[in-house]
């Protein structure tokens, strides 16, 4: 299954007016350069069932309380030199609504081959280790992978230096944390 986790596959399409967002320009080209597309259509995504189960389990061995397949998708494309997105967290919530949806688990299939591409690694700040540090671990670029965290997390994805890179991220949305 593997092999057909590519990007070209993924074709996210337009299942109904405003359920998928295209964006080809971050407006501010410090803080993210890339191209991204959103879809909260789980059967837009090929393997979506699949990726959301896991997920599921993830959530039910770590403890993490989720709303049922409430699930956010974004197809990543890195391709020109000098594209990334800085450290930054994924959890929120819609302060000010009655909306209690907070993103809690963030996930990155990588769909590119590590020889695709030089730099534009994800990159994840672990917690302060017993000497005050904050270590930095760099994520798996084996097509395939899959990684998994909490939307709260520090992270980013390095500069680009060469070649494309593609990855399928998810949000998985629950309850606040408390």
């Amino acid at each position: 299954d593997k092999e057909r986790l590519e990007a070209t596959t993924i074709g996210i399409k337009q299942s109904a007016p405003g359920d998928t967002i295209e964006v080809n320009d971050y407006k501010d080209k410090n803080v993210r350069k890339g191209h991204i597309k959103f879809s909260r259509d789980l059967y837009d995504i090929p393997y979506g069932e699949r990726l959301v189960m896991a997920l599921d389990n993830y959530a039910a061995d770590t403890g993490v309380k989720l709303f049922d397949d409430d699930v956010d998708f974004q197809l990543a494309i890195y391709d020109n030199v000098g594209d990334h997105f800085i450290w930054h967290e994924d959890h929120k919530q819609c302060l000010g609504t009655f909306d209690t949806r907070q993103r809690k688990l963030s996930c990155s299939l990588q769909l590119s081959d590590t020889d695709d591409y030089e730099g534009c690694d994800l990159q994840v700040r672990l917690p302060q280790d017993e000497k005050g540090n904050n270590p930095v671990w760099t994520a798996s670029r084996n097509r395939g992978d899959m990684i998994v965290f909490p939307s709260f997390a520090n992270h980013r994805v390095t500069e680009l230096k060469s070649g494309i890179r593609q990855s399928l991220v998810l949000w998985y949305n629950g309850p606040a944390w408390r």
